[in-house]
Parts: C-alpha cells; structure tokens; sequence
C-alpha cells in the first residue's frame, strides 16, 4: 500500500540538530514558520528526520542552491509534499523522542485493545459455546423426558384398555349369570306351577270324590234303625 503525502512541517518527527548535541531537539512552530530557531541559538538550517529519513535535508539542499536563502529553503523543504510511512501529526510541547514515545505507547494500547478484544471475543466464542452444549444438553434431556412420558402415556392408555377390557369383560359374565339365573327361575317357576296345578288337581279330585261320598251317605236311608224303634212297647 503506498504511504500517503505528507508535509514534514506537521510532523513531530521533525528535528533540529545544534553542533556538539547529539540530541535531536524540537522544532518549534516559530522554527517551522520562520525557519530559524530562536530556542537554540546554535542550531543548524538544515531540517532532520528523527526516523532518519533524507528526503527533508536534501530538498533543503536543493532549495538552497536555488535560493542561496537558508531559512527560506528550511521553510520550502519542510513544506514539500512526500510520502512517508513515519508520519506523526505534531503535537505542540513534545520532542521527538516523545512522539515516538507516544506512538510507542499508543500501538502498545492498541495491541493491548487488540489483545482484550480479541480474548473477549475468545471469551464469547467460549460462552457461545457452552450455551450450545447446554441447549444441546437440554434439548436431549428434554426429548428424553418426552420419550419417558409417551411410555408412561402408552402404559396408561394400556393399562385403561386393560382395566376396560376387564370391567366388560365382567358386565358380560354378569350379564351371562343374569341370563342364566333368570332361565333358572323362569323354569323352576314354569316347573313349580306345574306342579301346583296338579296338585291342586289331584286335590281337587280326592276332594271331589270325598265329598261325593259323604253326599252319597247323606242320602242313603237307615234301614236298620226303623224296624229297631218299631218293637219297642
């Protein structure tokens, strides 16, 4: 990917070199503006890279062979577009190595954002997954609650079928014993009446014959008797 156009005049890595120092120092906004340093007296024209870059020292360079101006040629160089990789906006008040420093510190808290987010998205993966398995395990147990109550439903439904059968099964014996009783009795009535009847029958012929007879004796005149009650004196 190719590094956009930036102006090292924005840059905090912008550095300012003075003889006998080997610290870079800070290239304040009157030294970007002007360029000529009014913090360090004894500092050089030509404009330095923190990074090392030598884009900026050698437009300085070519500027000032044209111009034969020091701090015009500053000013030209640090404000000619190039592409940089290192760029870091300025921040006012910090030196280069405190740029640096606070890149530094930002990519450590970025790694360190990247570092949670991405163990908070292990965390999730993890938690999603533990769900599942507890989905999963309640789906299961919960079809096997299912399976046990459709056996306990079939067992009950068979046991009623059963308890059916059985409660028909004895309407239908006593309904048989009903009959049967009922034949019995029908016959042992049909059979008593019979037998009543020639009972009353025979009865009513000795009876008849009895009461004949008593009449016939009723009847008949006492023969012996009369000439007995005609010799008394």
């Amino acid at each position: 990917m190719e590094s956009p156009k930036v102006r090292c005049a924005n840059c905090g890595f912008l550095s300012g070199k003075v003889d006998h120092d080997p610290e870079l120092k800070l290239v304040d906004l009157e030294w970007r503006r002007t360029g000529k340093s009014t913090s360090f007296p004894g500092a050089r024209h030509s404009p330095f890279c923190f990074h090392g870059h030598a884009g900026p020292e050698e437009d300085y360079k070519r500027q000032f062979e044209d111009t034969r101006d020091k701090q015009k040629s500053y000013v030209a160089a640090i404000n000619s577009e190039r592409a940089c990789s290192d760029y870091c906006a300025f921040e006012s008040g910090h030196s280069p190595k405190e740029h640096a420093e606070m890149i530094t510190a930002r990519e450590v808290a970025r790694e360190v954002q990247e570092k949670n987010a991405t163990e908070a998205d292990k965390n999730r993966a993890h938690q999603a997954a533990e769900a599942e398995k507890a989905r999963q395990w309640q789906n299961e147990r919960d079809r096997k609650q299912d399976e046990k109550d459709e056996k306990n439903r079939q067992w009950q439904e068979a046991q009623e079928k059963d308890r059916r059968a059985w409660q028909e099964s004895q309407e239908s014996k006593r309904t048989a014993q009903d009959y049967s009783y009922k034949k019995r009795l029908a016959v042992i009535t049909a059979v008593t009446t019979v037998l009543l009847a020639g009972i009353a029958s025979v009865v009513a012929f000795f009876g008849g014959r009895y009461f004949a007879e008593i009449d016939k004796h009723k009847q008949t005149p006492n023969t012996q008797a009369a000439p007995q009650s005609s010799s008394m004196p």
